[in-house]
């Protein structure tokens, strides 16, 4: 395995988590004093950010609730 396999696995898993955190974050960036930042850091900070709430957002809301739909169906075809 390549060491650039598993970082894109990972956004993989996570792109839709970053397609609805990312307007969050930016109206947030826009918001707050950030807005006079020099545009690398901002950026920078957004991608980061984005990455790491999005990672968060999937490992611990939609995880579970992928494992919870994987038992109902299971069940449903078990029957």
């Amino acid at each position: 395995m390549r060491a650039i396999d598993r970082p894109l696995r990972l956004l993989g898993e996570a792109s839709y988590s970053v397609y609805l955190i990312h307007p969050i974050v930016f109206t947030a960036m826009m918001m707050t004093s950030a807005a006079s930042w020099p545009l690398v850091a901002k950026l920078s900070f957004a991608i980061l950010s984005t990455l790491v709430i999005a990672w968060g957002t999937y490992w611990f809301w939609e995880r579970p609730f992928m494992r919870a739909g994987d038992r109902v169906s299971h069940r449903i075809a078990a029957t």
